[in-house]
């Protein structure tokens, strides 16, 4: 939820970093377990950017990326249980189709893997378009009103802008996540952090906008499991073995999450 969304899950893991950078003064009795890490954004009504594969290092090894990329992944998404797109090699470890492919919206992506033995699978649902109702200054952050769906879970992001194009500032992160009690689609009120002390001045509030983000349902495990709610542009940096990914396999972790972000809204 940052300046560009798009790079959500593009920061590498943390855990991979703590697992495999070179420590000279402290020994680490700890045993390695090499761990594959899959990371993959599917943001509704936006190019595929593909899915990324690395493995976890040994606690001596410097991390880099040519260490860690995996280069012989069998790979392909599912769209719907029917449509099979097959995923190939590119560089740094990420895998794409051979066109350029949209993901769409209100539809269910499976990912199948295969490396070195192991079998990985992970499922996500692209949430449509979120509907915001509307946005309002309410002291030092702002207040919204969405249309939510009982297999979403809706975030929220205060944003400083001239017009509605041209975006100068966005927050770091979410102050929480929502979704609907009830089977039907229903109206939830969710906020944002709070504004910056250099944009509360009163000049700023014509300036005031808010953005909203439509998730799979499955992130909200990752958020309340994650370490501090750290800025969600570091989905990745979270490495405590309590963190609930989706992605499953034997020493496997990582996000295959659908999600949509709604048009911003000027906030009164």
């Amino acid at each position: 939820m940052v300046k560009n969304f798009k790079h959500i899950l593009q920061v590498l893991f943390l855990f991979a970093f703590v697992s495999c950078e070179q420590i000279d003064i402290i020994e680490n009795d700890l045993p390695y377990i090499e761990t594959v890490v899959v990371k993959a954004e599917l943001e509704g009504n936006n190019v595929f950017t593909g899915v990324s594969f690395t493995r976890t290092l040994p606690h001596n090894q410097v991390y880099t990326i040519e260490k860690a990329e995996l280069k012989d992944v069998i790979t392909y998404l599912q769209v719907d249980g029917k449509r099979i797109i097959p995923l190939a090699y590119t560089k740094d470890g990420i895998y794409k189709s051979s066109e350029d492919i949209i993901i769409e919206t209100g539809k269910s992506y499976e990912l199948f893997a295969k490396w070195n033995g192991t079998q990985i699978y992970s499922k996500t649902y692209v949430p449509l378009e979120p509907q915001a109702q509307r946005a309002s200054i309410a002291g030092g952050y702002l207040n919204g009103s969405i249309l939510a769906n009982k297999d979403e879970v809706i975030g929220t992001t205060w944003i400083i802008a001239y017009t509605a194009s041209s975006i100068s500032d966005e927050a770091a992160e979410f102050y929480e996540l929502k979704t609907a009690k009830s089977d039907k689609p229903e109206n939830v009120l969710i906020r944002t952090t709070d504004i910056p002390i250099k944009y509360q001045p009163y000049q700023y509030h014509s300036r005031y906008y808010m953005r909203f983000y439509s998730f799979d349902k499955q992130f909200l495990e990752y958020f309340k499991t994650k370490n501090g709610n750290e800025p969600i542009e570091n989905v990745f940096a979270q490495g405590a073995s309590t963190v609930v990914w989706n992605v499953h396999g034997n020493n496997v972790i990582g996000l295959f999450i659908g999600f949509t972000k709604s048009k911003i809204i000027k906030a009164e």
